[in-house]
Order: structure tokens, then C-alpha cells, then sequence
């Protein structure tokens, strides 16, 4: 099986940091990404909408594996996922960090098997969110390929108004994450990876950051 492209979006203050440690991590999975570098001065959602459509321009025949530069990566695991969300050629999610993405009571098991699962009400206001490891299928790809102006403004530069609903229910141009929520049910909806193969462990870039990272209620849990 062909396996998709690999895609990180990092930021270059994190190019001797938390990038080399999260590539270290996918080399263990076999896996070299290739690196789209933002070099701006305020890490803004705008921003990594712009550069997810440059992502997504380096998407192949099997589709996209849209990463974030501030991963931990459980490998084999990893890789499997990867041929599962191939294989069922729908928006998989590698790193949920929100236990509502989850099946009710999922995460009080004390083992998981590993598999993809409907992740429930992602397209709710308070659905899905976090683009720290997401699989694009090819139909999705070519989908935000043909649609530049929902990534960015006529001159290339990041969006400044609301193009798509989840932008206009809140004011303000979203990040790629609530872009992928709501163009996926007509690409087969979204799964989640159980568990979860990839986790979160860095802050923002950004001025206001969280007391802590979102992290992977799931990564933890062994394989049944």
C-alpha cells in the first residue's frame, strides 16, 4: 500500500526544539515529513490556515498526514493507523485531545484495540478541534485544493474576514482544523484512532498561552 504524504507545519522558533524532538519521534516510525516553515510574528489561526493549503499541495495519490511540530508518537502503533485511515478513506484523527471526541464511556476502558471509530458530533459547534495529526483522504485534498480562497487572500496572503460558517459563527477566520470539521461529512465523516498513536505536548506559539497543552486522554492506554 502506498502510504500518504507526510506534512508538518512548524513554526521556525521551534526548528532546534520541539521540531527536532518530533521528528525524532516519527523517524521511529519510518516516517520523514516534510517541513512547511511559518516564519510569523503572531502564531494566529489565519496563519495555519494559510499554510495548511500549501500542506495540502503536497498531498499524493493516497491522500495527506497533516502534523503539528509539538508531537510524541507511539510507532507501530502510528503506522498501523496510517494504513487503517487509507484503507477506510475518511478523515482519521491520530492525537483526540477533548474526551468528547470519544464514544461515551470509551475512555474508562482499561484497555483499547487497535482500530478507528466514529468520533461523535465532530461537526457540532463544540465539536471537533486539534490538527496535531489528522489524515486528509485524496478526495478532501483535491476538495481544499480547489477552493484557495477559503486558505487565503487573492495575493497569497492570510485570511482577515470570515469565508466558511464555523468562521462567521465565531467572528473570525478559524484555524484549519475548523475547516477540515466542516467539509468532512461529505468525505465520509471523521474517526478517531484507538488509541491514540499520537499526542500533544507543546504550548502555543502564540502570546496567550494555556497554563498547559492539550494532551491525548487516550495515548496511554495499552493496546488490549
Amino acid at each position: 500500500m502506498t502510504l500518504p504524504a507526510f506534512v508538518m507545519l512548524s513554526h521556525a522558533s521551534r526548528a532546534l526544539g520541539l521540531r527536532r524532538e518530533s521528528i525524532a519521534h516519527l523517524a521511529a516510525a519510518g516516517v520523514t515529513p516534510s517541513v512547511v516553515e511559518s516564519t510569523a510574528t503572531a502564531g494566529t489561526d489565519a496563519e495555519v490556515r494559510r499554510r495548511a493549503y500549501d500542506a495540502l499541495a503536497l498531498a499524493n495519490d493516497a491522500g495527506l498526514v497533516f502534523l503539528e511540530d509539538d508531537i510524541l508518537v507511539r510507532p507501530s502503533l502510528f503506522v498501523r493507523h496510517v494504513h487503517m485511515a487509507v484503507d477506510a478513506a475518511a478523515v482519521t484523527v491520530f492525537c483526540a485531545v477533548n474526551e468528547r471526541h470519544y464514544p461515551p464511556r470509551m475512555l474508562d476502558r482499561p484497555t483499547l484495540t487497535a482500530s478507528l471509530t466514529p468520533m461523535p458530533a465532530y461537526d457540532a459547534d463544540r465539536g471537533y478541534h486539534g490538527s496535531m495529526a489528522v489524515y486528509l483522504p485524496p478526495a478532501l485534498v483535491a476538495h481544499g485544493l480547489a477552493r484557495p480562497h477559503e486558505f487565503m487572500q487573492p495575493d497569497g496572503t492570510p485570511l482577515e474576514h470570515p469565508v466558511i460558517e464555523p468562521d462567521r459563527a465565531r467572528g473570525k477566520v478559524t484555524g484549519f482544523d475548523f475547516w477540515i470539521k466542516h467539509h468532512a461529512r461529505a468525505f465520509g465523516g471523521i474517526l478517531v484512532a484507538l488509541p491514540n498513536s499520537v499526542d500533544h505536548v507543546g504550548l502555543s506559539v502564540r502570546n496567550n498561552q494555556r497554563a498547559s497543552p492539550w494532551r491525548s486522554p487516550s495515548f496511554l492506554i495499552p493496546e488490549a
